[in-house]
């Protein structure tokens, strides 16, 4: 997965709040727009004012009469005023200002001692009603802001709204992250709870999404340790069967030598000698075995035995009258052809034996006696290949197979970068290790058949 630029969380709210800033005031003209378009459709116009002045000079026309106001009566008329939040109240009388609230006060006509110009009374006459007072009757002009309160009112929301507006956005942002954190944790307590295949959810650029990237790798490391561990505890007791089948196997010929040598069943010191050297070195294997498998414990696991490049010779012709030797002592009849030649291969020689006495050993449990057991070694094609082959014994105890003693022959084999084929047809069951040659031998090359 490529990696995706992180962006930090500081960086991210700044790229919110710049952004609901500007929809807040985009939000706040289109308000202003259409409220004042909505107000001013209903109020501003001629007929809302002349049916409010109406109202208003009916009132005045009441607390004339009521509170005997005379056109000099400013103090009365203020007081109206205030109750009523007219912007301007003028009267007229005799063509003369006798009353401007603009002052609160005038108590007589002459103190203005000024007619109101005839263009600009003219113009107001269009708008002047004719109240009766106390004192006679006045031309009174009334300028009132009857709608102000609900223009105030949209001033209010349109301020209002997208500071709700801002602040939602801004929330909404932060609520996400603040889920998403909420999420983690819950993800990680299914993780303590023992649930490793549930997934870290993984979304977004910012030092969240490491976090949860972190914890998704921890995940995933922990599940692999843990296979490691489950792999390793199978491994172990899997080594431990092996081990024990192959200590089992050099351990039964050791046992028939040293027999021998008790019950002094030799022709000559040469035989009792060589029965001696066997049994040495079929001791010196176990010792081996019994090293690899605590080497393989306490040491490192991965190690694997480092073949060394011998002459066919060396590898083989001990192994094999050993081997031939043995079988006949077990009463089984080998038939034995070898054709050395002068090559080398790369073998590790405790693996080369524990490989013989694994053959040995299965021959011994499920090889039908009474027939011949075909031994062959030989060089072709650039390899050397050792085949035994036996007839299956019908009658032989197979419920003890485990399958061991050739999964460490192909295993053995492997590590020696060789190879091992198991036949089996109808009662015949074939063997073939095949080596590498690597090099020829220097004392001969004549007799090599590649």
């Amino acid at each position: 997965m490529p990696k995706k630029r992180i962006i930090s969380l500081n960086h991210e709210l700044a790229i919110v709040a710049i952004l609901a800033f500007i929809i807040a005031v985009m939000s706040g003209v289109l308000l202003g727009a259409l409220f004042n378009s909505l107000l001013d459709k209903h109020f501003a116009t001629d007929e809302y004012y002349h049916q409010q002045e109406e109202k208003l000079l009916e009132n005045l026309n009441t607390f004339i009469s009521e509170a005997d106001v005379t056109t000099n009566d400013w103090y009365k008329l203020n007081t109206w005023l205030e109750r009523k939040k007219i912007v301007a109240l003028r009267i007229y009388k005799d063509e003369l200002l006798v009353y401007d609230s603009e002052f609160y006060k005038s108590k007589n006509s002459a103190k203005y001692e000024n007619t109101v110009p005839q263009t600009e009374n003219a113009n107001e006459k269009k708008q002047a009603y004719k109240v009766i007072f106390e004192d006679g009757e006045a031309d009174v002009i009334i300028n009132g802001m009857y709608a102000n309160v609900y223009y105030k009112i949209a001033l209010v929301t349109e301020l209002l709204i997208p500071c709700i507006i801002f602040m939602t956005i801004i929330l909404v942002a932060v609520r996400k992250k603040v889920n998403y954190v909420i999420r983690l944790c819950d993800e990680v307590h299914i993780m303590e709870g023992g649930d490793l295949d549930y997934p870290i959810t993984i979304k977004g650029r910012d030092e969240l999404t490491l976090l949860a990237v972190s914890l998704d790798e921890f995940r995933m490391s922990f599940i692999y340790k843990l296979k490691e561990i489950i792999n390793l505890q199978q491994e172990s007791k899997a080594l431990v069967t092996e081990m024990s089948h192959d200590m089992r196997t050099p351990m039964t010929p050791l046992l028939i030598y040293l027999g021998m040598l008790r019950e002094k069943r030799y022709n000559s010191e040469e035989e009792m000698e060589n029965y001696i050297i066997k049994s040495h070195d079929k001791a010196t294997q176990l010792k081996n075995m019994s090293d690899n498998m605590f080497s393989y414990f306490l040491m490192d696991k991965d190690a694997v035995p480092i073949p060394e490049t011998l002459n066919m010779k060396t590898v083989f012709y001990d192994q094999l009258s050993a081997m031939s030797d043995y079988l006949t002592e077990s009463g089984f009849i080998p038939k034995v052809n070898i054709e050395l030649a002068e090559v080398n291969i790369n073998v590790n020689m405790d693996s080369i034996a524990r490989i013989f006495d694994n053959i040995v050993s299965n021959i011994l449990k499920y090889a039908e006696p009474s027939r011949p057991i075909f031994i062959k070694l030989y060089s072709e094609n650039g390899k050397v290949i050792f085949h035994i082959g036996n007839t299956i014994n019908a009658l032989a105890d197979y419920s003890a197979s485990t399958g061991f003693g050739v999964k460490n022959i192909k295993k053995m084999m492997s590590q020696m970068s060789a190879e091992c084929i198991i036949s089996q047809k109808n009662n015949s069951y074939d063997t073939f290790l095949l080596f590498k040659i690597v090099s020829l031998s220097v004392n001969s090359e004549e007799n090599v058949q590649i």
